[in-house]
């Protein structure tokens, strides 16, 4: 043998012998590395593998051996925990439709019941997470988001002024909000899903970028200014304190449903844009939803 390829057997068997610490650090030992840790906002200095941060039934090791994330208690959206998805339905936690059959797990219903598999535990589960809770107080459980196509963070999915509860995604006549009720929603009953029907307010409105030409042209799609996904909306009252956040989704709108009061929008630093628009001081009314005016907040590309 020459002799590259003898210093290659032995490059390969020293590498083979290191200890698992070497090649995966894991400095308390607890069985997920370092970096696994740090990513998922864990400690990688303190013994955390029993625990169970999102209380999706499935503890924090369970979570790096599945992949699933230990902060968020349905990884994929589809309306069924994570744990429930391991121990109770033996679907995919990753995957929103494990069986492709074009429903998701959530939504299917396993043992036959007329219950959807994401219902199963409605009376049992605590009423907080991304679950049977309502984290964006819009009238629809983040569990049931899914089924009108909406977002569980923002109250107005498709910033049209008209929160995701008060939508009728199937035009049935019957508001997205009560569409689900029954006696299994056990954390948000009839009464509290219309709490937002008394006094609805906050405030809405558009990030957008430009200019995307060096000469603007008339007629020119090319040149027209666009909506900015992705960027960290943050409303503070009128102490500095913040109240609300929210990022923008793909068509660049952004929802929060706020007390009435006086507010300051503050858009994050965005490195793809030259500096950060400036912050805006808004009211909000009781019983309306301000909107603000186009290029309020508005990014430079730089392009001249």
């Amino acid at each position: 043998m020459k002799r590259a390829g003898v210093a290659l057997v032995v490059l390969m068997v020293a590498l083979a012998c290191l200890p698992a610490s070497a090649a995966r650090k894991d400095s308390d030992r607890d069985g997920m590395p370092d970096r696994w840790e740090r990513r998922n906002d864990l400690d990688p200095n303190t013994k955390d593998a029993r625990r169970d941060p999102d209380r999706d039934g499935l503890r924090n090791a369970a979570e790096y051996d599945f992949r699933t994330n230990p902060q968020v208690q349905d990884t994929d959206a589809d309306g069924s925990d994570d744990g429930d998805e391991i121990a109770a339905f033996y679907t995919e936690p990753r995957v929103r439709d494990s069986d492709k059959d074009g429903v998701l797990d959530g939504d299917d219903d396993a043992d036959g019941n007329d219950v959807a598999d994401e219902d199963q535990d409605d009376l049992t589960e605590i009423c907080r997470g991304f679950d049977d809770g309502d984290f964006d107080r819009d009238g629809l459980d983040d569990e049931d988001e899914n089924e009108a196509g909406t977002w569980p963070s923002t109250p107005d999915s498709d910033g049209d002024g008209i929160i995701d509860g008060h939508e009728d995604s199937d035009s049935d006549g019957t508001l997205d909000e009560d569409s689900e009720d029954s006696t299994l929603d056990y954390c948000y009953r009839d009464q509290d899903e219309d709490r937002n029907d008394i006094e609805p307010s906050g405030a809405m409105g558009r990030v957008m970028a430009g200019p995307y030409c060096p000469v603007q042209r008339e007629n020119d799609p090319a040149c027209n200014d666009r909506p900015v996904a992705g960027i960290e909306i943050s409303i503070q009252d009128s102490t500095g304190r913040e109240v609300a956040d929210s990022t923008t989704q793909e068509d660049g709108w952004f929802a929060f449903e706020l007390d009435p009061g006086t507010y300051v929008l503050v858009p994050e630093k965005d490195d793809r844009f030259m500096g950060s628009p400036e912050p805006v001081s808004f009211a909000v009314q009781p019983s309306s939803i301000s909107e603000f005016p186009p290029d309020s907040v508005y990014y430079d590309t730089g392009i001249r």
